[in-house]
Order: structure tokens, then C-alpha cells, then sequence
């Protein structure tokens, strides 16, 4: 059974909390792909600035692009970005992270079901 989270649209003031989840989630779930010096080298402040960097950035560049994030209270621990494919009337997923805490208590399917309600007029491809 899901527990109650919040989710919402993400705003540019959500960077650098979205960056660290990401980074959290990437050290756990890559610990025996990547190397330890290149996981203890992903920075919270390059990875906030990639979200917000001017014409690139998924929360810079608004719609379509759709990026999602998850509470537990008022605790940040998760994300979905969401977006076009090349391909006209195609989203995708992009990324969907977790804090590794919450992992299978229904955050990630719940901020993945926001993102498919927002985004009515794409196909996305399964």
C-alpha cells in the first residue's frame, strides 16, 4: 500500500534538492558499476546548475518538459523529469530517482502517474 505523498511540479528553486537525491540514488544504485572516485566526485552544486542551466536545463526550459517531485511531509525524496522524444506526439521518461529510503514504498509510482496526468496530448512509448 502506497503511504501518502505529496508530489508537485518541480520549480527552479528545487535544484539543488533534486540534485542531491539524484546524486544519493546514482551512489546506491551504481556502488558496483561506477568507481568510487567517480562517485564520491558528482558535486550537488554541477549537478543543481545542469537543471537550471539557461536552454538546457529541464526546469529552465518549462513545458513540455515535465519534472515531478515527491514529499514525505515536507522532505524531499524523489523525482520524475518527463519530456518529448524527437519523435512528434512521444514522451518519455527521462529520469525517475528516489532517495534510497523510500525505495518500494510507492513514491516513484506516484510521482510517475502524476507525470502520465500532465501530459495527456503524448503518446509515451512503453
Amino acid at each position: 500500500m502506497d503511504k501518502s505523498f505529496r508530489i508537485r511540479r518541480a520549480s527552479q528553486d528545487d535544484a539543488g534538492e533534486i540534485a542531491r537525491i539524484h546524486i544519493e540514488a546514482t551512489r546506491a544504485a551504481y556502488r558496483d558499476i561506477y568507481t568510487v572516485e567517480y562517485l564520491n566526485g558528482l558535486s550537488v552544486e554541477d549537478r543543481a546548475f545542469r537543471w537550471f542551466e539557461k536552454d538546457k536545463g529541464h526546469l529552465a526550459i518549462g513545458r513540455p518538459f515535465g519534472v515531478f517531485v515527491a514529499f514525505d511531509n515536507d522532505v524531499m525524496i524523489g523525482f520524475a523529469d518527463v519530456g518529448p522524444t524527437d519523435e512528434n506526439g512521444v514522451a518519455e521518461l527521462y529520469a525517475i530517482y528516489l532517495d534510497p529510503d523510500y525505495i518500494g514504498k510507492g513514491a516513484a509510482r506516484l510521482s510517475w502517474r502524476r507525470a502520465l496526468t500532465t501530459l495527456p496530448a503524448m503518446v509515451l512509448k512503453p
